[in-house]
């Protein structure tokens, strides 16, 4: 059975809403936590019972990202947690749209116009789609050792391997956060972004800047910003001269 196209717009709706659902809940969350540690079990009922329709709505989100992610990032079934599941998620975003805009950037009168776009490290968008292959590389290095199916993970004890994994899940997902920093990538996104009689590359940018910026991780206390590159990037490269 062929499975479904990735579904692009619909994982970067769920990664947004359930980047906010967990940032609006995450104190109620570590109160019941809380409070279970410490055997009172009737004020943690209490809490649980305000947050039935925000986890309903969690689970539905997960299982939204699950649906279209899994089947078609190569990267396994098994998924231990949100956190994985986001960056996997972000992940295929990334790499979705970039395919994208490579098929819009080959038609020459495109190229032309797209030209100045790319600076620094970038001539062109094989440059950048070559540049994510080698971060995703080293990126996925960092958590996928700790994974429950990995074989090198059989000689750390049970719960060793889970605060590693937990740990290293989130320093990969800041270490894909950290890509918009680089300042040849913002003004590249930033041209796309104010291309707004070119919907595609519009949309294309868009989706990728979102990618890089929604943190999904139920230990975070960071509130949700907009994910868009500054206005302006003084610190990017110059574009090059004719």
């Amino acid at each position: 059975m062929r499975s479904m196209p990735f579904q692009s717009r619909v994982v970067v709706e769920a990664l947004q809403a359930l980047e906010r659902q967990l940032a609006v809940h995450r104190d109620p969350l570590a109160q019941v936590a809380t409070a279970l540690s410490v055997g009172h079990f009737a004020p943690a009922l209490q809490a649980a019972e305000k947050l039935r329709d925000a986890l309903a709505i969690v689970v539905s989100l997960y299982q939204r990202l699950y649906a279209n992610v899994v089947p078609v990032d190569e990267m396994g079934s098994t998924v231990e947690s949100v956190g994985e599941l986001a960056l996997r998620a972000r992940r295929m975003v990334i790499l979705t749209q970039l395919g994208r805009l490579r098929d819009l950037l080959r038609e020459p009168k495109a190229g032309e116009r797209a030209r100045g776009w790319f600076v620094g490290d970038f001539a062109s968008i094989d440059d950048v789609t070559a540049f994510f292959a080698d971060q995703f590389a080293q990126i996925n290095q960092i958590w996928v050792q700790y994974r429950q199916t990995h074989p090198g993970a059989a000689g750390i004890s049970s719960t060793d391997r889970i605060t590693l994994y937990r740990a290293s899940v989130r320093v990969a997902q800041s270490a894909l956060r950290e890509l918009r920093n680089h300042p040849d990538l913002a003004y590249l996104l930033r041209a796309g972004l104010d291309a707004a009689d070119w919907p595609d590359v519009l949309s294309a940018c868009s989706e990728i800047v979102v990618a890089l910026a929604v943190e999904v991780d139920v230990k975070s206390g960071r509130v949700p910003v907009v994910p868009v590159p500054p206005a302006q990037t003084p610190d990017a490269t110059p574009p090059r001269k004719p």
